[in-house]
């Protein structure tokens, strides 16, 4: 949670005298730190908000962007459709080209 924290250490060592150990603590050492977190947001929306504020202030842009950003949510919508259609003429060019060769043969 945000804050202000105070942090303790003590350290332990030990010292050899007469070939004996002997064990011994420093003094404590105080640290405060203090805690801000910024409040969570959505990675989406932070990317949303950095990419608003950079083309903000240039038009051709924007319309650049809002183009093809139409143009893929139609893509995505429309892709089967799409398909459809570009197999159908090129089907239809190619009974055009079919007949037209057995026709002057």
């Amino acid at each position: 949670q945000d804050g202000e924290y105070v942090i303790g250490v003590r350290a332990r060592y030990f010292t050899v005298e007469n070939g004996q150990k002997e064990y011994h603590w420093t003094g404590p050492s105080y640290v405060t730190i203090s805690i801000a977190s910024k409040p969570l947001e959505s990675p989406l929306i932070d990317l949303g908000t950095r990419l608003a504020n950079r083309i903000a202030g240039n038009r051709l842009m924007v319309a650049l962007f809002s183009g093809v950003l139409m143009m893929v949510v139609l893509t995505v919508g429309f892709g089967t459709r799409i398909t459809f259609y570009a197999a159908s003429v090129q089907f239809r060019v190619g009974s055009f080209f079919r007949l037209l060769l057995s026709a002057i043969r």
